[in-house]
């Protein structure tokens, strides 16, 4: 599966890498967007861009193109566990 994972963590409002999700579907990336905040989510997701509350990371950041997400400690060193492309964006 190629698909870029953004999980935004509990940093409030819409996040900056909600907008990278939308910007990369508009070039025909898939995305996940992980968050359990509906405030973080746009009114709508457009085709190819998928939300959820929750999935392991163990179970999808092995299969991810690349995963953006907050930086915290937990997230990234489940990044690093699984050998996914990672990028923090706190």
């Amino acid at each position: 599966m190629t698909v870029l994972v953004v999980a935004p963590g509990s940093a409030g409002d819409v996040h900056p890498n909600v907008g990278l999700a939308l910007a990369l579907s508009r070039s025909g990336q898939r995305g996940i967007l992980l968050t359990q905040f509906p405030e973080q989510l746009p009114a709508t997701l457009p085709n190819g861009v998928r939300h959820f509350n929750y999935v392991p990371f163990s179970r999808v950041l092995p299969c991810a193109a690349a995963f953006v997400h907050h930086g915290g400690i937990g997230t990234t060193a489940q990044a690093l566990a699984a050998g996914s492309f990672t990028g923090a964006t706190p």
